[in-house]
């Protein structure tokens, strides 16, 4: 029986799919790296009077991390059931419900659209973190008397970022997991050169760093979740790690989605760009 060529060729290009998917991701989202760097937050282009952006995950699940579409008001059947569970009278129902927001979530991640010091050529990208980091940051942007507006683009401030890969902190089941301290800059400086106001204007959509799993595709992945024992051995896929659910998501560990689904919820480019209008008032 002849080999089934065109099978080869979808495996193929399958390969080369992820892998662009997986260039795209990095060239999107910042990680630190250990020691010392320094950044700049930009005001972000969909909201420039609220830089923070806030995502919720699904980690762990069958071993991998999914974007919970509930975050972004789309159709969720896990957050369904914990809900729903949530609010039953039965003891041993919503214990369960609690049970699995700690073990999968979903759980909290925040973004911030940045430039890197150093790296401006490369654009705007973002810094993914716990609500460790989220409240050090805000704690600072709320001291508008002693700080000013920190994301100013013409009279804001650098942020070094202190980032230690071995804290020698632990989580529940004995692994370590990095320490970030940020320290904002008293000195007031222009954020950008003006050459690249248009590439914070023109800055990526983070959505597009990931892939939005349908109703039917999470659906599917909590089955084999609930009910193990039902399903057949196959090749574990290639995903990252699950997070202890007491502790912030470690910055080293980017969620990554887990399905071919086109993203959604990017903006049209005959949407009006709220940047252009608040740009304007500086």
């Amino acid at each position: 029986m002849a080999t089934d060529i065109s099978r080869l060729v979808d495996k193929l290009r399958s390969f080369e799919e992820k892998k662009t998917k997986k260039d795209q991701r990095q060239s999107i989202l910042w990680k630190p790296k250990a020691g010392q760097q320094k950044i700049r937050i930009v005001p972000s282009a969909k909201d420039p009077t609220f830089p923070f952006i806030e995502l919720k995950f699904y980690y762990g699940l069958n071993g991998k991390t999914f974007l919970a579409p509930s975050c972004l008001g789309k159709p969720d059947p896990i957050w369904k059931f914990i809900s729903e569970s949530k609010q039953s009278k039965t003891p041993e129902i919503w214990q369960f419900a609690y049970k699995l927001l700690k073990d999968i979530g979903p759980k909290p991640r925040t973004y911030l659209p940045i430039i890197v010091r150093g790296e401006e050529q490369l654009g705007v990208r973002f810094w993914g973190f716990g609500q460790t980091v989220y409240k050090q940051i805000a704690k600072v942007m709320s001291k508008v008397e002693d700080y000013g507006d920190i994301v100013s683009l013409t009279d804001g401030n650098d942020i070094e970022i202190d980032f230690i890969e071995n804290s020698g902190k632990k989580t529940e089941d004995g692994k370590n997991f990095p320490e970030t301290t940020v320290f904002v800059s008293p000195k007031k400086s222009p954020e950008v050169p003006d050459s690249l106001i248009e590439k914070i204007k023109n800055q990526p959509d983070i959505l597009t760093a990931f892939t939005i799993p349908t109703e039917e595709q999470l659906q599917s992945e909590f089955d084999k979740y609930m009910n193990p024992e039902n399903e057949e051995h196959s090749e574990p896929e290639t995903s990252e790690p699950s997070v202890p659910s007491n502790q912030d998501v470690p910055a080293e560990t980017e969620p990554v989605a887990s399905s071919p689904t086109p993203v959604v919820g990017v903006e049209a480019a005959s949407a009006p760009n709220p940047f252009d209008d608040w740009l304007k008032k500086i």
